[in-house]
Formats: structure tokens, C-alpha cells, sequence
């Protein structure tokens, strides 16, 4: 497609794979909720628990967000 890295977004709910990739390649990223089907039972997402501690730790903070509509 030939578009420059500068437009792209990747958008994931893992931090350490999708946001993480992105990152790294100079792609804006936008972290999400994973994705539930209602009709299974949620349990806790023990890798998504560890993935937020240690991002924590290190310092980064996921608790951000913006609103991107345009202005009238």
C-alpha cells in the first residue's frame, strides 16, 4: 500500500504484543479492552493483569484517555 508508518495506528488489546510491535515501529497505538463474548463466563484475564502490573512498575501509565472527535 505504500502509506507512510506516520498514518498507520495499530489498535490491539495486548499491551506487550500489539502496542508493544507498534511502538516499535513508530505506529501510533491505542490500547483497548479485550473483546467478550457475554454468553461465556468472564473470568479475570490473568495475562492482561500481569502485562498491566509490570507496565506499572516501569512506569508507564494506562489509565489515559483522550476523545478524538473533531470540533464543529
Amino acid at each position: 500500500m505504500n502509506i507512510p508508518v506516520e498514518h498507520i495506528a495499530m489498535v490491539g488489546d495486548r499491551l506487550f504484543t500489539d502496542v508493544l510491535a507498534g511502538n516499535r515501529l513508530g505506529m501510533f497505538t491505542i490500547l483497548v479492552e479485550p473483546m467478550v463474548n457475554p454468553a461465556k463466563v468472564v473470568r479475570r484475564y490473568p495475562v492482561r493483569t500481569v502485562e498491566v502490573w509490570l507496565s506499572q512498575i516501569l512506569g508507564a501509565s494506562l489509565n489515559q484517555q483522550h476523545n478524538f472527535t473533531k470540533p464543529d
